[in-house]
């Protein structure tokens, strides 16, 4: 037999400490007996799935013969007489009170006993996340997953319980398992694995079904119950339109009205008020729709009205934090979410981005101040319609998909710019009114720089009737249309401007010289009337097929400044310019050396984005890709666009990137795209070149918000 580590540690440190304090007589000193270690009283929550080894100190291993001697354990718990672990799972809260007794394998057997207390206590917060993972977010799921376990998991007042359908596809953690399980989430420092307790083997299911959604929450809330709940569902997010999508299961996706039936009967079956916080992690889910169409059922809706990736929700802070304040209320939870969402879209420089937490205890009466000004809106709209053209082209939009298409405004700037360009008094203080309601509610709230001046909550208002007509059944089925005018504004403006003629008319165009070179730039200028202008471009096209080259804003002078500091520099009044510009036969190339390509690219906080394609595989295969540079023209990243969520990747000696080439019809304005020749993307630069030889268009494009007039003349570059 051998005398156990802890023993020998033990006596180690008691045999130090008595010589330190003087004891001269050492062989007069007792060390304490064999007895059971294990702290009591052991706490932990209803429906906890609990497992403990009891252990001992000052005894000869193997420990044997486990017992309860005196009291009871609670029901559904068990000692295991040769291993000594405590196991169980109780369903109700209560204390139990049992002694313990074992002996050691010494010569002389000892026989330790010991008094226990166990409480089963109701957890504060009970967190249900829903993962789908049934599509290519799979990787990005496990991840979260990891970061919970990393954290510490669930403590005896927090519960997380975690249900995840998984695809054969995309990653091959934990034995890459598929279908559906339940976890209860507990502590492992492993990454790639799964260390969480197994509660419930599910097999294939539809994660996108209004059924299986609500089987959860109901299991969930019945299991675990707590004083507080919040639920999370992970998947991609299309607007109000749709809220996952399952990939095994025909692509079907989950809808507004089968989100809120599903949670709405979850919580009257298990009578429950309400979920006190609602996550909704994935693209584009934070709406005013959404807000109207969950009021009652949720305390705290969070989410992002932006594209998204799938790292920004931070889920091992959450679990850090619910740790460490388990008493943390909804409101204290949304800003720790909303502090790391900002820190991870920084430390990451992803950007755009957006988050918003709001209180929906607020959401009645911003419903009510939204009708109020709908119907103003409405009203005014035959004669006014060109204010709301302008209000919209001003209004901070939200990228619905990665072409561009912008079906979604955010719903605090459109109300507060039309605010301060409205000339009707009573639409002002209604205004006013909708605005200070949708303030009050938002409880945490992060937008990058491009979303500074918003609220980070989209509202849909597709810029033409084609953006509103394929989902407007859908759309019309949702409380905020139904209740307010907003549908009948939407179709009433998409009218207006259909039949709008415009007002642009150019005049006196001059070209001072038909020649251009980089030491003789040439001077474009001419006059253009109209009553509105809202943007003026100036383009420089190559001469069949019309391909731009480049193109800028030019600002419009005496901006209109709102009271938040913001400017609005398209803005004015005046119905009449002189417009003026040079070209000095140079633009904005790609170059990896040997070959020299324009490519469609924006310049956006300091960094100019190009797009293109790109190959890892000799040009057999291709996908969508967006290279990021500095301002000197050096490469700052690649990111992979062809997923639902971009990321980052290192380009490889022998792969190959093809420019995207905007094309522009000169008379029409019509926009078309093609990709240039294969380039080295580990060589690329792009910077100011002079351009090749042949004929060039200078042109201005001048839009009043709704349609563009586009005018220039010929230019040679020798």
């Amino acid at each position: 037999m051998k005398t156990t580590i802890k023993k020998t540690i033990a006596l180690v440190l008691l045999f130090t400490c008595v010589a330190a304090a003087g004891c001269k007589d050492k062989d007069k000193y007792i060390p304490p007996g064999f007895h059971i270690s294990t702290p009591s009283p052991i706490i932990f929550a209803i429906g906890a799935p609990y497992s403990t080894t009891l252990e001992c100190a000052f005894g000869e291993e193997p420990y044997q013969g486990w017992a309860v001697t005196g009291g009871s354990l609670p029901p559904g718990f068990t000692l295991d007489s040769a291993t000594g672990v405590l196991s169980g799972c109780s369903m109700a809260a209560g204390e139990y009170h049992f002694t313990v007794e074992v002996s050691d394998s010494s010569a002389d057997p000892q026989t330790a006993t010991k008094q226990f207390t166990l409480k089963i206590q109701q957890a504060e917060w009970t967190f249900l996340v829903y993962m789908n993972a049934d599509n290519d977010l799979e990787p990005w799921a496990l991840t979260k997953f990891d970061e919970m376990e990393n954290s510490g998991g669930s403590s005896e007042r927090v519960n997380f319980v975690v249900q995840i359908d998984r695809i054969p596809d995309y990653a091959s953690w934990d034995g890459d398992w598929t279908g559906c399980k339940r976890f209860y989430v507990t502590s492992d420092t492993a990454t790639e694995t799964i260390g969480s307790v197994e509660l419930g083997d599910l097999g294939e299911v539809n994660t996108c079904s209004e059924s299986v959604l609500q089987n959860f929450l109901e299991w969930g809330f019945g299991r675990f119950p707590a004083e507080k709940y919040a639920v999370i569902i992970l998947d991609h997010g299309m607007t109000w339109k749709t809220f996952s999508v399952d990939n095994t299961d025909g692509y079907d996706r989950l809808y507004m009205s089968e989100l809120r039936s599903a949670l709405e009967d979850a919580l009257s079956n298990c009578s429950i008020p309400a979920v006190d916080f609602l996550g909704l992690d994935m693209c584009l889910a934070a709406t005013f729709e959404a807000a109207v169409e969950l009021r009652g059922i949720c305390g705290i809706l969070a989410g992002s009205a932006e594209l998204s990736t799938s790292f920004v929700w931070d889920y091992g802070a959450i679990t850090e934090f619910m740790r460490a304040s388990p008493s943390a209320s909804a409101a204290a939870l949304s800003q720790k979410i909303a502090e790391r969402f900002q820190g991870r879209c920084e430390e990451n420089s992803f950007y755009p981005a957006s988050f918003v937490a709001l209180d929906l205890a607020g959401a009645q009466q911003a419903l009510d101040a939204f009708d109020a000004c709908t119907n103003s809106i409405l009203t005014g709209l035959p004669q006014d319609y060109m204010d709301f053209a302008i209000t919209r082209s001003y209004a901070d939009t939200y990228t619905d998909s990665f072409s561009g298409v912008s079906e979604t405004v955010d719903a605090g700037d459109l109300f507060y710019i039309l605010r301060h360009i409205t000339g009707d008094s009573l639409l002002r203080t209604e205004l006013d009114s909708f605005l200070y309601a949708l303030d009050s509610m938002v409880v945490a709230s992060y937008g990058s720089e491009r979303h500074f001046y918003s609220t980070n909550l989209s509202l849909f208002f597709p810029k033409t009737s084609g953006g509103y007509s394929p989902d407007a059944s859908l759309y019309e089925s949702l409380d905020l249309p139904s209740l307010t005018s907003w549908d009948e504004t939407i179709q009433d403006y998409h009218t207006c401007i259909s039949s709008h003629t415009t007002s642009v008319t150019p005049s006196n165009p001059l070209l001072s010289s038909s020649t251009v070179t980089a030491s003789s730039p040439a001077t474009f200028s001419s006059d253009v009337e109209s009553e509105y202008i809202a943007d003026i471009y100036f383009y420089i096209f190559e001469d069949k097929p019309g391909r731009i080259l480049t193109y800028q804003r030019t600002t419009i002078h005496n901006p209109l400044l709102l009271p938040s500091g913001r400017q609005i520099e398209k803005w004015n009044t005046q119905s009449n310019w002189s417009l003026s510009e040079s070209w000095d036969a140079r633009c904005r190339m790609l170059n990896d050396g040997s070959i020299k390509s324009p490519v469609s690219h924006v310049l956006t906080n300091d960094i100019y984005l190009a797009i293109g394609q790109y190959s890892n595989d000799a040009g057999s295969t291709w996908f969508d890709c967006c290279i990021s540079f500095d301002l000197d023209g050096d490469v700052i990243k690649f990111y992979d666009y062809s997923v639902s969520t971009p990321y980052s990747f290192e380009v490889a000696t022998g792969d190959l990137f093809k420019p995207d080439l905007t094309y522009r019809d000169k008379i029409t304005g019509a926009v078309s795209h093609e990709f240039g020749n294969s380039m080295n993307p580990k060589t690329l630069r792009l910077y100011m070149q002079d351009v090749s030889a042949g004929v060039y268009y200078m042109h201005f494009g001048v839009s009043d918000s709704i349609r563009e007039t586009i005018f220039g003349m010929q230019v040679n570059v020798p």
